[in-house]
């Protein structure tokens, strides 16, 4: 017996919005309905939050977590997890497998902490401790803005 195969498109004329969903396999039709009716809810919905990308000034984008760069994604898991106090790549590195379903090396995150670390324009990051074991810790006056987005993504992690 061949697979079965579910394709939706909902749109929004409004905002120009449009969600595919596409489902493979023995799903119950309840199921189905009601992801369909959530997402058509969701979308056309006057309360939905938008996040505007730092570098677009269009109103009415949302954030695509396929689309953000691996230093977005480390940086999210930072804002979300660790606004307070020191952590090191290996809290970093567990949050961001939990966060995402994600499997990276340790390597990688660590890279990319180093990177924001470095970062010139507006440094996130303070640092201390030896290359073997660096800990970090948010610089909070410079990530405000960064939170306050964030806090309006919280929907996309529950």
């Amino acid at each position: 017996m061949a697979k079965r195969k579910y394709k939706f498109e909902i749109s929004d004329p409004e905002t120009n919005s449009k969600i595919t969903l596409t489902l493979e396999g023995k799903l119950p039709p309840q199921l189905v309905a009601s992801m369909i009716e959530d997402l058509s809810r969701r979308l056309s919905s006057a309360e939905r939050e938008t996040v505007v990308p730092e570098n677009s000034s269009a109103s009415g984008s949302y954030i695509n977590l396929d689309s953000l760069s691996m230093k977005e994604k480390v940086e999210i898991v930072l804002l979300k997890y660790f606004k307070h106090g020191w952590f090191t790549s290996n809290d970093v590195h567990e949050q961001y497998t939990n966060l995402f379903k994600e499997e990276l090396p340790l390597s990688t995150i660590s890279t990319y902490l180093a990177r924001i670390f470095e970062d010139s324009e507006e440094p996130i990051l303070e640092r201390t401790g030896t290359r073997k074991q660096y800990r970090y810790r948010l610089i909070t006056e410079n990530v405000k803005d960064k939170l306050a987005a964030l806090s309006q993504l919280d929907y996309i992690f529950t």
